[in-house]
Parts: structure tokens; sequence; C-alpha cells
């Protein structure tokens, strides 16, 4: 077989592909042909190093197919991604938002008040002295200034451990819109 017939059968099994992907693979091998023939080969062992025609097409047909498979499926992964990404962006601002705001605002006005009953016997004395407040006062602010101590260590704990849970929240947020989650 020559180099003729090799190209002509060859662009026979390439029938189906576009033209100008059956021309360009044609002058890769017109190429190869004028090399092997500066390199001293005859075109019948050019031919022979090269292989079927049949066996050429198939493999190239196979790896457009699997180039358009890999193109198909990338889209459809980034198609899911973006709908992942606002389903989750959407659950997060409707369902999420509103109650985190509420008890992170609802702890921080129990930080605040754990505070300020800490120093109310200050405060309280200051009145007393100024001869406007009670002595059931006094009591009082001791009390609630003694129950903000008991709890200001709880309440650290609670920050700490809802910092914790809120970057495990954030962190599987992340790992979903990458895809790492399903």
């Amino acid at each position: 077989m020559n180099e003729h017939l090799f190209l002509k059968q060859l662009t026979i099994e390439l029938r189906g592909l576009p033209d100008n992907e059956i021309e360009a693979v044609l002058e890769d091998y017109r190429d190869y042909f004028s090399e092997a023939r500066g390199n001293g080969l005859s075109e019948e062992d050019t031919v022979k190093s090269l292989g079927r025609p049949f066996d050429i097409a198939q493999d190239i047909k196979t790896s457009q197919k699997q180039a358009t498979q890999h193109t198909e499926s990338h889209v459809s992964s980034s198609t899911q991604s973006i709908i992942v990404m606002i389903s989750l962006i959407l659950f997060n601002l409707i369902i999420v938002l509103g109650p985190a705001i509420g008890v992170i605002g609802g702890f921080f006005g129990i930080v605040i008040s754990c505070g300020l009953f800490t120093i109310l016997p200050i405060l309280v004395s200051l009145k007393l002295f100024f001869g406007a407040g009670h002595l059931f006062e006094l009591f009082l602010s001791f009390i609630l200034c003694g129950i903000s101590i008991l709890v200001f260590p709880f309440l650290l704990t609670l920050m700490k451990k809802g910092k914790h849970y809120l970057n495990q929240y954030v962190s599987w947020n992340i790992r979903l819109m990458k895809g790492e989650v399903s």
C-alpha cells in the first residue's frame, strides 16, 4: 500500500467527523510520510509502521468521543455546582440567618447584662451614699452580681462552642459548594 491509497482509506474511515478535523488528520499523516521519506523509509515501510487506516480512524473517533463526554460532564458539573451554590445561599439567608442573628443578639444581651450586674453593687452603694437608695436594693445587687459571676464562665464556654460550631458550619458550606460533600 502506498501513501495515496493509505490516505484515501483513512479519509473513508474518518467519515462522520467534521471536514476540518479530517483535513487536519490527513495533513498530519502527509507530514509523517514526508519525514519518513526524508529519513530514507519507503512508503510501504511507513504504512506498515503506522498500522491499518481502520484502526487509526477508530482510535481518533474514540478519543473525540471521550473529549466530548469530558466536556459535557464538566458543563453538567459546573451547572450542578451553580445550582447548589444558589440553593445554599438562599437556604442560609432565609432559614439560618434570622435565627442566628436572634441567638447571637440574645447571647450578647446576656453577656452585657452580666457585666452590668457585676458593677451594680458599686452603683447601688453610690446611690445609698447619696441617700436616694434602699438597703434592699444593695442586697438585690449583691445577689445579681453573684449570679452573674457564676454564669460568666458558662457564657465563655458557650461562646467557644458557638464559635467552633459556626466554623464547622461555614467549612461544611464551603465543602458543599466545592462538591466534596454529597
